[in-house]
């Protein structure tokens, strides 16, 4: 994002409706809302008792994305206790699809158009050296044109350019869609010195796509 579509951005007013929750996490609400009168979506994360990394991460992973198949980020606002990430609006989830949502049945793309569409925001993610953690149905967007769009950056993480990354902090993510070898970080008959020899990579991301596909 440019420094002067930025401050142009910020002059603009900013509304959102608390009662209209779009979606919610253990630290952050996702609401509809609008900006200078145009749809919007807003996540607004709790800062409080949340550490360091986690306060920057999402929004450091978000400002490097430009790709149709990866949800855009338009602006970053924050107060003391606030921060507030504005973002395109989306129609629907692919769980609500999965789940048989009237609005999304009848114009969504096939189903290999859509796995292509995933695939590509993913391999756009690795190549940018993030890896997402937490690719699963509620993260995958659909558009008002129904295009794919992965969002929810909250758990990802820079790589190196093998694409590996430090497992310090452990699994992150959601259990379920979670590659096998990378829940080995949570055997608790492991050594610490132990669980510094299991090696995590993007392909985690790889089986999270193709176990919701």
């Amino acid at each position: 994002m440019k420094t002067s579509e930025s401050a142009e951005i910020l002059e603009k007013v900013l509304q959102y409706d608390r009662q209209n929750m779009l979606g919610r996490g253990t630290f952050a609400a996702v609401f509809s809302g609008t900006l200078d009168g145009q749809p919007i979506a807003v996540k607004r994360i709790l800062l409080y008792n949340l550490n360091k990394n986690f306060k920057t991460r999402e929004e450091a992973a978000m400002r490097i994305m430009d790709h149709p198949n990866v949800l855009k980020l338009l602006d970053v606002r924050e107060d003391a206790d606030l921060k507030y990430l504005i973002l395109e609006i989306c129609i629907g989830t692919v769980q609500n699809y999965i789940d048989g949502d009237e609005k999304l049945t009848g114009k969504m793309p096939s189903e290999i158009e859509a796995l292509w569409q995933m695939a590509d925001g993913l391999a756009y993610i690795h190549s940018k050296n993030i890896v997402h953690r937490d690719i699963k149905p509620d993260n995958v967007l659909i558009s008002s044109s129904f295009v794919i769009k992965i969002s929810d950056f909250g758990v990802s993480k820079p790589t190196q350019p093998t694409g590996s990354f430090s497992t310090n902090s452990g699994a992150k993510g959601t259990r379920i869609y979670s590659a096998p070898e990378y829940l080995q970080l949570e055997d608790k008959t492991l050594s610490p010195e132990e669980k510094k020899t299991i090696r995590a990579d993007k392909s985690i991301d790889i089986f999270s796509l193709s176990s919701i596909t």
